[in-house]
């Protein structure tokens, strides 16, 4: 019965020696992640349909034209009013999420535009949340859609 234990031991304690590698974990640096991050060659920027039949190159060109065309014709629709001149450039941080839906993540006004134009911010807000959705980015090292963000430099001429 003894030897029988003594068996049992050994092989519980080498069993629990080779068990610990299970415990390894892999360290991943920042740098790993951010290479692994980067936008690639392969990697699918979100669309609209009507620009899927294009090179990537002019797909992006296609969605962020369009982009650009539907914001301003929302703002020129408004009437917006200033309290001053102004001819100032804004650029707005555009996120699609994985659903292809827009939102605004920022806007960068170094002009003070937003103040010169009171009704600016919320007419922004509603031009951005009308766009039709995206065909949501992919990427491919992954295989799944992401979000993404994109700047839309907007051009802003008013007078009071």
């Amino acid at each position: 019965m003894k030897y029988v234990l003594n068996i049992f031991s050994l092989i519980f304690i080498f069993y629990f020696i080779n068990a610990c590698s299970f415990f390894k974990t892999e360290t991943i640096s920042p740098q790993q992640i951010i290479n692994k991050s980067k936008w690639s060659k392969s990697d699918q920027f979100p669309s609209f349909p009507e620009c899927e039949d294009l090179e990537l190159n002019e797909q992006k060109e296609c969605f962020e034209s369009n982009i650009n065309f539907l914001v301003m014709d929302y703002i020129n629709s408004k009437n917006l009013k200033a309290i001053d001149s102004i001819n100032e450039k804004l650029t707005l941080v555009i996120k699609i999420d994985k659903e292809g839906v827009f939102s605004i993540s920022e806007i960068i006004d170094k002009g003070n535009i937003i103040r010169i134009i009171p009704d600016l911010n919320s007419t922004l807000e509603e031009a951005i949340s009308i766009l039709p959705n995206a065909l949501p980015a992919v990427k491919t090292n992954v295989g799944i859609y992401v979000s993404t963000k994109m700047e839309l430099p907007i051009q802003i001429k008013a007078f009071p």
